[in-house]
């Protein structure tokens, strides 16, 4: 079975103009385009295809070029990016090992760059920091209200759940609801 390191070893790089189409890269000088085509790999995948693994080393910075890639992790987070983004390990990201499975949805192309090229690409290019570092933000926040939202849906689950369980059982309504009016009538005879 061949391993992802192994396509990798053996896979070209990007053209300056499949990079160009991203937007995160669009108005960077040629000769850095250039050399950061030179670092990377391109893997073309089918649809349905896994990607990366749950548990595997977050080391590579990886650039859809074509399709979409996705993943589901074990709390249920989903995500989705479609060509032009600009995902997996970014430079000063803490992330060691990938907490989900990805796999692609149709036909797609991905380029990666390995993490011990991210000094020398800051260096050369160091208009990409201020990018990437905003990228990661973005992720931060767009992890943070799903994890929000998350909690609210699973509150409204067991808010909805307890009302249904009241609703749906009469005999204990009609006793909870005789309980006051028979103690008041006992009171009145008194």
């Amino acid at each position: 079975m061949e391993t992802l390191a192994s396509r990798l070893a053996a896979a070209p790089p990007p053209s300056v103009e499949e990079l160009q189409s991203v937007p995160t890269f669009a108005d960077l000088p040629a000769d850095g385009l250039a050399w950061l085509a030179s670092q990377m790999s391109v893997l073309d995948f089918e649809s349905g295809e896994i990607t990366i693994h749950e548990g595997d080393p977050a080391d590579h910075l990886v650039v859809v070029l074509q399709g979409e890639l996705g993943s589901e992790t074990a709390n249920g987070r989903l995500w989705r990016v479609n060509a032009g983004h600009v995902t997996g390990l970014l430079p000063f990201s803490r992330l060691t090992h990938y907490p989900g499975t990805a796999r692609v949805y149709g036909p797609s192309r991905l380029a990666t760059l390995h993490k011990s090229h991210f000094p020398e690409m800051l260096q050369r290019m160091p208009v990409l920091q201020g990018r990437l570092v905003s990228l990661l933000a973005d992720r931060v926040r767009d992890s943070a209200v799903s994890d929000l939202r998350r909690e609210k849906l699973m509150a409204l689950g067991k808010l909805s759940a307890g009302l249904a369980h009241e609703l749906n059982n009469p005999a204990s309504a009609a006793r909870r609801a005789a309980r006051p009016g028979g103690v008041t009538a006992r009171r009145i005879r008194i």
